[in-house]
């Protein structure tokens, strides 16, 4: 068992769900931790929540739809844990969320460790 499964299972309400499209273990992040996105060409700065995250994906709330295959570059607020300040993603999808927000799914361009995964729960 790894260390990202051992934790996940010691964690109430933190419980792993399933995501068929990428067979990977994903979480939901109960504290809702914010970060700031950045997205090519414009580079404009929005604010968003992470819904939930897997090694190699994160869900995000956002307020600005955009378009699957978007570049993002999304800035971590929490240095001090031991996370990398930013994280690059590519979004898979979107899904509008009333009241005028977004659902975005991305695919991440490396793996998170466990450490990470645990300070973002």
């Amino acid at each position: 068992m790894s260390q990202f499964t051992s934790f996940s299972a010691m964690q109430p309400g933190n419980q792993p769900i399933a995501d068929d499209s990428t067979a990977l273990e994903r979480f939901i992040c109960s504290r809702r931790p914010s970060v700031r996105v950045l997205a090519r060409p414009s580079l404009q700065s929005h604010n968003a929540v992470i819904l939930n995250i897997s090694r190699r994906g994160i869900g995000l709330l956002i307020g600005q739809r955009f378009e699957p295959g978007s570049l993002l570059a999304i800035q971590l607020r929490h240095r001090e844990v031991g996370i990398s300040g930013i994280l690059t993603a590519t979004v898979k999808h979107a899904t509008e969320q009333p009241p005028g927000n977004w659902s975005l799914g991305c695919s991440l361009s490396r793996s998170l460790t466990d450490d990470e995964i645990a300070a973002l729960i």
